[in-house]
């Protein structure tokens, strides 16, 4: 049985929150522990995966449900000559939505797929201004700086070592191109940054 509940979602701001909706239509215990992870944007799933495995690992016998949702198009703002970047962000992001279970001790009867070893997160100071969203009067706005492109490239390569160090591989020295590598893009100029400052090869 579901034990723990973490809903992601940066595109609603209600109380009660989906989290509240969405154990109700599943049919979940009403005394089910549920955790809401609001308006994180681009790394709100990765941050609900952390958080659901913390939450799997001290609590023996647990099963985490995290759930992501998006409705993108609630930000979506008619063409504007002083708002570019509006159709930036509707041509880059799309509505959608997805759900796993996560536990530390599976059973006989289940089958789990997939690891997760670790997880590390990391901020900029100075670059608060860089990516930039909102709750207004005209709703949801999100504006990318033209600089993110850079931050990330800039920043990628030392990020990647310490990862790789926390995961076990010891030095760190292990060769990138020997990863499996699924990335948020953000558009083309940051998954070309990456593959250049990387030196990924280009099925990679």
């Amino acid at each position: 049985d579901i034990t723990h509940l973490v809903y992601v979602s940066s595109s609603e701001f209600r109380l009660p929150g989906g989290d509240l909706y969405l154990s109700a239509q599943l049919g979940l215990s009403n005394e089910v522990q549920r955790v809401m992870l609001y308006f994180l944007g681009c790394y709100g799933g990765l941050s609900g995966l952390r958080v659901a495995k913390d939450i799997a690992e001290n609590n023996p016998g647990s099963r985490v449900l995290l759930t992501t949702s998006e409705t993108t198009v609630l930000g979506f703002r008619p063409p504007n000559k002083a708002r570019p970047y509006d159709l930036v962000g509707a041509a880059l992001f799309g509505d959608g939505a997805a759900a796993l279970i996560i536990g530390a001790d599976p059973t006989e009867s289940e089958s789990p797929f997939m690891e997760l070893h670790c997880a590390l997160q990391q901020f900029l100071p100075g670059t608060q201004g860089v990516i930039d969203g909102r709750l207004s009067e005209e709703g949801i706005s999100f504006k990318l700086g033209r600089d993110l492109p850079q931050k990330i490239e800039e920043n990628v390569e030392e990020f990647c070592k310490k990862l790789v160090a926390k995961a076990g591989s010891g030095s760190g020295l292990l060769d990138l191109n020997d990863l499996f590598w699924a990335v948020h893009p953000g558009g083309p100029a940051i998954l070309s940054g990456l593959e250049t400052k990387l030196k990924l090869k280009p099925e990679k």
